[in-house]
């Protein structure tokens, strides 16, 4: 998902769930220099660069509408994006849930494009989309499972710890050929021991 200006923005002098991962070792799409080239060429109100979008990640924003659609769709749930939250009890923690998940249409946010922090108290858990292909899909357990890579965990734990939710799902498709929906639980002492990592990077 690629942040705008404002996201950008509010990002700065904070650590999202995706650097968060990447600061804690397990992410296999940055590293910790990464992140803190980012995080100084925000506090500079550069640019960041963000190396240019590869197919994967193209092909990843172009596929979250329809899976958000069919996650929608077999989970009998109602979803909606959301806009960066930043954690009321841990100022430097902010993270950009791709969805809200909600038991059954809200009819107050319905018109809004995007949801707010405030707006997460009335959803059931949160969602994030994934894309992948065969080469990773033994790192993803069966559907219904808690079984995920451990960037995308301590991505949904960060987002709890942000939003306040504490179940989040992680709706991953593989090559178009397999869907599966996986069930991340609230990890406080994930959570903490990830907090301790961000604030000593920042």
């Amino acid at each position: 998902m690629a942040l705008t200006k404002k996201q950008q923005a509010v990002r700065r002098g904070r650590i999202g769930g995706s650097e968060c991962a990447a600061l804690a070792g397990v992410s296999r799409w940055a590293s910790p220099i990464k992140i803190y080239e980012r995080a100084v060429a925000r506090l500079e109100g550069k640019e960041v660069d963000e190396g240019g979008p590869t197919l994967a990640m193209e092909l990843g924003v172009e596929f979250e509408e329809p899976v958000a659609r069919l996650y929608a769709k077999r989970k009998h749930r109602w979803t909606k994006p959301v806009d960066s939250c930043v954690s009321e009890a841990y100022p430097y923690a902010v993270a950009t849930p791709d969805r809200a998940v909600f038991v059954s249409p809200v009819q107050a946010l319905a018109q809004r494009k995007k949801l707010q922090i405030d707006d997460m108290r009335e959803a059931e858990r949160g969602l994030e989309i994934k894309t992948t292909t065969w080469r990773q899909k033994d790192a993803w357990g069966p559907d219904g499972s808690e079984i995920a890579p451990e960037e995308y965990v301590a991505q949904a734990v960060w987002c709890m710890g942000v939003t306040g939710l504490h179940v989040w799902d992680l709706a991953v498709l593989i090559d178009r050929d397999e869907f599966r929906v996986i069930h991340v639980r609230w990890d406080a002492q994930l959570f903490e021991g990830l907090y301790t990592i961000a604030e000593r990077f920042v």
